[in-house]
């Protein structure tokens, strides 16, 4: 489904057909905040397990419980380049996108 015509942080009434492998999404973010939006995603089963890594400039600082109670994988503070980016999203899918395409 296509949801491109959503308004801004606006997320649809249930998840898309089709789960992601991985959600990257920023912290801070206009309409919602990164950590509600992966609290929003791990509300419906079809997304429930979907791997998020957030990206901050905040130096933010969480738990392991904290981060993985909306399934937050792993956490970027920025500046980072495309090759740090590439290798958290490969190591990532590589440890959670099999459990995770399982309980799909």
């Amino acid at each position: 489904a296509d949801h491109s015509a959503l308004p801004t942080g606006v997320l649809p009434k249930s998840p898309v057909p089709l789960a992601p492998d991985l959600v990257g999404t920023d912290l801070q973010m206009p309409m919602m905040s990164g950590l509600e939006m992966a609290a929003r995603l791990r509300a419906f089963a079809a997304t429930a397990h979907v791997p998020v890594i957030m990206l901050t400039a905040r130096g933010y600082i969480a738990s392991e419980e904290e981060l993985a109670k909306p399934n937050i994988r792993q956490l970027m503070p920025k500046p980072f380049g495309a090759a740090q980016l590439l290798e958290r999203v490969q190591a990532t899918l590589a440890t959670f996108g099999n459990s995770a395409r399982a309980a799909a």
